[in-house]
């Protein structure tokens, strides 16, 4: 079958996308925030179409309004100092309940957020440490999410770096009356939503920039 022909989107097209698109990645947020961890996958699937670009044939929806590639992205985590010892996970914190439990939340603005990197720097941060010790960086997690976890595929086999993560988790702690050592769930779950926070906000302050610079 012939290849059908296409037209190009106008201006005010492909802005109104990015709202829409904006629009949904807010909601998975605020669903995620009322319990529903797992829409950290939708939310992965939102972020590689608001910034990635993939080749001649897609680009992200910030190119196609023009905000990439000059957008600076907010990082919430400081520099990696070179002799750290030990890094935990990097945009989430830990919180212990009553009963001795402990669970992870992401930072959201309860962290600076005023350390802006390019898009190339910001996607290749490491945020998150694996079962080996190394850190994943946000690529890393936010396309096993999309790719291989349901975000926009659910693949029959998975990389070992985020089964680890989902099965096992790379970290224990003591918790409850008897002290014993327990898995902390979810860590990649609440760094994702740490990460679409940040991603919402950087375009927000790099749509306020660009009306700012036109003098809207």
């Amino acid at each position: 079958m012939a290849a059908k022909n296409k037209v190009p989107t106008s201006d005010s097209e492909r802005w109104q996308q990015l709202h829409e698109q904006m629009g949904f990645l807010a909601r998975s947020c605020r669903d995620f925030d009322e319990g529903h961890v797992s829409e950290a996958k939708r939310m992965a699937n939102e972020v590689v179409k608001l910034v990635l670009e993939k080749g001649r044939n897609y680009k992200s929806l910030l190119h196609q309004v023009g905000l990439m590639p000059g957008l600076q992205f907010i990082s919430s985590c400081p520099p990696l100092e070179p002799k750290t010892i030990f890094i935990g996970p990097r945009l989430v914190y830990w919180e212990h309940s009553p009963s001795g439990s402990v669970s992870f939340h992401a930072n959201l603005d309860s962290v600076p957020m005023n350390r802006f990197l390019s898009f190339d720097d910001w996607w290749a941060e490491p945020v998150i440490p694996k079962s080996d010790g190394q850190l994943m960086n946000r690529m890393g997690l936010v396309t096993s999410l999309r790719n291989e976890l349901g975000g926009a595929h659910v693949d029959a086999e998975i990389s070992e770096d985020i089964a680890e993560m989902q099965r096992e988790g790379p970290f224990r702690v003591f918790s409850g009356a008897r002290a014993s050592m327990s898995r902390v769930p979810d860590v990649e779950l609440h760094t994702m939503r740490q990460i679409a926070h940040e991603v919402l906000r950087s375009i927000e302050l790099g749509v306020r920039g660009q009306q700012a610079g036109s003098g809207q």
